[in-house]
């Protein structure tokens, strides 16, 4: 991921394949823009992420890795850290398999339920690749 500012709204982090984070890979010809993964092909694909996120003053935060945009709980996987974690050095460490079409997307949302000012770094990571 690029580092990128983050509030109270939920927003896509920003994960890429141009070069910009050597941490990220994906497998099987699918493709990322703009922090929306994509498919090429029906099947099982196991998705995982490490999100380092710092500055979050207060409240809590989520991360949630979402298939098509859908917000149901079969087509999500949330990774919650709640009130009693670190300022810096957050890491949301979550994975999932999804059973997906052709040309089906996933993307990582975050928010925070309370500060508005805080950051992803760069240095999170994404992987995701077709297993049967």
């Amino acid at each position: 991921a690029s580092s990128q500012s983050m509030n109270t709204n939920e927003v896509a982090v920003l994960f890429a394949d141009n070069g910009t984070s050597l941490n990220n890979f994906l497998l099987g010809g699918i493709t990322i823009s703009s922090g929306v993964i994509t498919v090429p092909v029906s099947g099982l694909y196991y998705f995982s992420t490490i999100i380092r996120a710092n500055s979050i003053g207060s409240g809590y935060a989520t991360a949630k890795i979402r298939r098509n945009s859908m917000t149901s709980g079969k087509a999500q996987g949330y990774i919650i850290i709640g009130n009693n974690r670190s300022t810096d050095y957050d890491n949301f460490t979550g994975s999932t398999v999804f059973n997906m079409d052709a040309n089906d997307t996933v993307r990582i949302d975050m928010k925070s339920s309370a500060d508005s000012s805080w950051n992803v770094d760069i240095r999170s990571e994404f992987n995701g690749f077709l297993i049967g």
